[in-house]
C-alpha cells in the first residue's frame, strides 16, 4: 500500500450511529472510531483463529462462562493487533504504541425519518421515531500509514479493513445487516472475489503468527478443561469441534435483505416457515433463542442472565450490485465458548437453562437448521465460502 489509500463507500442498507440523543442521527455520518473497532475486532478474530489452528491459543472455565481466554492468550493476541499489524497497542513497561495508521471520514448526510419494517428499527421505534441515513449516502474512507514497521503484516491490516467492510456493518443494528457498505472503488491488492480474499487475510494472519510465534505467551492450566479444544471467543478458523465448523461465512443470493434481517424475530420467522407468526418453530420448542444473542427478553419474558450483554454470534451483511465484491447477503457464524453457564428463561412458566460446550453446539444445529429452512423457504441460493 502506498502512504494513502481512498475507499469509496455508500451504505446498501439503513444507517444508524446515533448521536448525543440516540434517537437523533449524527450528521457526520460514518464515525472513523467506528470504522477502528470494526477493524480491530475482525483483526482480532483473524490473529486468534490463527493462533488456534496452531494450537497456541489457551482458555479457561470462568466462574460466570463457559470459556474465556487466558490472560497470556489475550496478551498475545493483543501484541499481534497492535504492535505487529500496527492497529494500536497499550501495554506494559514502556510497550504502548500509538496506531501506525490514521484514518478520516469524508461526506455528511441528511437525516432522515426510517420506516419500522426492520427488526432492529422496530425495537428502537416502539411509539418513538428514529432518524437514520436511507440507502445510498457516499463516503469516502481514507486510510494514511504514518509510519512503518513490519510493511507485510501492515498490508495484511489493510485487507482486513476491506474485509471487515463486506462481512458486518456499522452502527447500531450492525451484526443484523444494518449500517452495511457497499465498497464503490477497487480497494488495495485485493481480488474481486471475497471466497479468494477470506482465504488471503486468514493466511496471511497464519504467516504473520508463525513468523513472529517467539512472541507468543504460552499458559500453564491449573486443571483439565471439560472441553479442552473449544475456542473461547469468536475467532476464524478452518477447523471444527463435534462435528461443526468453528466459523462459518455463507453468501445468500435471491433473497431481499429485510427478509435476511427479520428472521431474527421469531413472528416473522414462523410466518414464513409455518405460513402462521404465532406457531412455534424448533427454537422456540428447545428454547435455544439464546443463541441469537442476549438480552433477549421483553416485558419479564425470555431469557435472563447476571451478564448484561452477550453479542450475536450470527453477523448478517447485505450488498447491492455496486459492490465491488458483488451482490448479495453475508451471514457469518462464530462458535465459541464465551457464553454464561447459566440463564433463566421465563415464558408461561420458568426453567433454568445450563449451558455447556455441547450445549453451545447443539444450539447452532438447530438455529442453522432452521435459517437453512427459512431460506429454501424463499429460495435462496446459499454459496458456502468459508472455510
Amino acid at each position: 500500500m502506498s502512504k494513502e489509500l481512498v475507499i469509496e463507500v455508500q451504505n446498501s442498507t439503513p444507517l444508524l450511529v446515533g448521536w448525543y440523543d440516540p434517537l437523533k442521527q449524527d450528521v457526520v455520518g460514518l464515525r472513523p472510531t467506528e470504522i477502528k473497532g470494526l477493524w480491530r475486532w475482525w483483526a482480532r478474530a483473524f490473529i486468534a483463529g490463527a493462533l488456534y489452528d496452531l494450537g497456541l491459543l489457551s482458555g479457561e472455565e470462568g466462574i460466570d462462562v463457559v470459556l474465556r481466554p487466558t490472560k497470556d492468550s489475550t496478551t498475545t493476541i493483543s501484541y499481534f493487533v497492535g504492535k505487529i499489524l500496527g492497529l494500536g497497542y497499550v501495554g506494559m513497561m514502556g510497550e504502548s504504541e500509538a496506531s501506525r495508521f490514521t484514518l478520516y471520514v469524508e461526506g455528511s448526510v441528511k437525516p432522515t425519518l426510517l420506516h419500522d419494517r426492520l427488526q432492529r428499527i422496530r425495537l428502537l421505534t416502539i411509539k418513538r421515531r428514529v432518524e437514520g441515513v436511507d440507502v445510498g449516502q457516499k463516503f469516502k474512507i481514507i486510510v494514511r500509514r504514518r509510519v512503518s514497521k513490519y510493511s507485510e503484516a501492515e498490508d495484511l491490516a489493510i485487507k482486513i479493513l476491506v474485509l471487515a467492510l463486506q462481512l458486518s456493518g456499522i452502527g447500531k443494528g450492525s451484526r443484523r445487516g444494518l449500517g452495511s457498505l457497499d465498497i464503490l472503488s477497487e480497494p488495495f491488492s485485493t481480488t474481486k472475489n471475497i471466497k479468494s480474499l477470506i482465504k488471503d487475510v486468514y493466511d496471511g494472519c497464519r504467516e504473520v503468527v508463525e513468523r513472529y510465534r517467539g512472541y507468543v505467551r504460552t499458559s500453564s492450566r491449573s486443571k483439565e478443561l471439560e472441553c479442552p479444544n473449544f475456542p473461547p471467543l469468536p475467532l476464524i478458523s478452518k477447523g471444527s469441534i463435534y462435528g461443526v465448523n468453528i466459523s462459518q461465512i455463507l453468501r445468500v443470493k435471491n433473497v431481499g435483505f429485510e427478509a435476511l434481517h427479520n428472521f431474527f424475530i421469531r413472528s416473522e420467522r414462523c410466518r414464513v416457515l409455518y405460513g402462521s407468526h404465532i406457531r412455534s418453530d424448533e427454537i422456540r420448542n428447545h428454547l435455544v433463542a439464546w443463541f441469537l444473542g442476549l438480552p433477549r427478553q421483553q416485558r419479564g419474558t425470555g431469557y435472563m442472565d447476571k451478564i448484561s450483554r452477550r453479542a450475536s454470534p450470527i453477523i448478517l451483511s447485505y450488498h447491492s450490485s455496486k459492490n465491488f465484491f458483488g451482490d448479495g447477503g453475508l451471514i457469518t457464524t462464530l462458535v465459541s465458548g464465551d457464553w454464561p453457564r447459566k440463564l433463566l428463561w421465563r415464558g408461561t412458566s420458568s426453567k433454568y437453562i445450563n449451558i455447556d460446550c455441547r450445549a453451545i453446539v447443539n444450539a447452532f444445529n438447530i438455529v442453522s437448521n432452521e435459517y437453512n429452512q427459512y431460506l429454501r423457504k424463499l429460495n435462496g441460493v446459499v454459496e458456502v465460502i468459508w472455510p
